[in-house]
């Protein structure tokens, strides 16, 4: 005879999973770690640092411009390397930025694991250290000076993000990770890279996403300065759709320099939409934050799927 579930269990263990899909979201976003010491604590606020959800645009970013560079995609060696030393370089800066903003954190992040204490703060600037210099060195083993230098730029200027953030606005985040793509065609071309207009339309085309990914996140739209001043949230929704308009034009003055594009336009244009789609209520009702929860994921998989299609398009 089989035990019976009773449906007040079997809601129990559904709330059980729900809650641990939502603290390894947590975590993976860079969002908290849950309450606890201990070994294991300690180590998913190592990872929670870097932010691993985030930090996987890097090498998306960098190979997209590798492909267009190389018209294919590299070896598998180079390709594993280059993504570890992206992938570290990306973590570094999100961990750096914690370092700077655990004062700030504490407000808007309590969760996470400087100000939670769980990590030591001057552990985690050692690690956001010891993350940049190892990704550094492997670009520069496996590559070549011309990237390495790509990567300390922007290293710097994410360094410098909190500061400028605070003083300028969010906007001047933008062209700081979309530099990642003109460091993937420097990577394997940098010969070319002040000779071919590709890798810098690259750069403004990520340099654009990343401008309306920001403006969709919460914090963004209700509380911070947008470049020099505070708009309305309404306004930085509104700013945040026109900045996607900017992104698919770009993309299709993109794809005027790749062959057999037509996959890669159609692609764009349906992504734009669908974040067309989840904007609307957002223009809408600004500061309710499942619409800007929505848009945020929308805006995020549309990089995803962008950098995917592109590579695939130029094989």
């Amino acid at each position: 005879m089989e035990p019976k579930i009773s449906v007040q269990n079997a809601s129990d263990v559904d709330m059980k999973k729900n809650k641990k899909m939502e603290t390894a979201m947590q975590i993976l976003y860079g969002g908290g770690i849950p309450q606890g010491a201990g070994l294991k604590n300690k180590m998913l606020a190592l990872i929670c640092l870097q932010r691993p959800l985030v930090a996987i645009m890097g090498p998306l970013m960098f190979f997209a411009g590798a492909a267009l560079a190389l018209k294919g995609l590299p070896s598998w060696e180079s390709f594993i390397l280059g993504f570890i030393a992206v992938y570290m370089l990306t973590s570094a800066e999100h961990t750096i930025d914690d370092f700077i903003d655990k004062e700030i954190d504490k407000v808007k992040w309590p969760s996470r694991p400087l100000p939670t204490e769980t990590i030591p703060r001057k552990v985690g600037g050692v690690y956001g250290a010891l993350l940049g210099s190892l990704g550094i060195l492997i670009s520069y083993l496996i590559f070549n000076w011309q990237l390495v230098i790509i990567e300390l730029v922007a290293l710097g200027f994410g360094t410098a993000y909190p500061f400028l953030r605070d003083r300028i606005g969010y906007l001047v985040l933008p062209g700081i990770p979309a530099l990642i793509g003109i460091g993937g065609w420097a990577a394997y071309s940098p010969d070319t890279l002040f000779t071919s207009p590709v890798p810098w339309i690259l750069y403004l085309v990520f340099a654009a996403w990343q401008a309306f990914h920001i403006l969709t996140l919460p914090w963004a739209l209700t509380q911070a300065k947008i470049f020099i001043v505070r708009p309305k949230p309404r306004t930085v929704a509104e700013i945040s759709m026109i900045f996607s308009v900017i992104t698919l034009a770009l993309a299709i003055f993109l794809s005027l320099y790749i062959e057999n594009a037509l996959i890669f336009i159609i692609t764009m244009i349906v992504i734009s939409l669908l974040f067309w789609i989840t904007a609307i209520p957002l223009i809408r009702e600004p500061t309710n934050t499942e619409n800007s929860h929505r848009a945020v994921v929308v805006a995020t998989n549309y990089n995803i799927i962008m950098c995917a299609v592109l590579m695939l398009t130029v094989i």
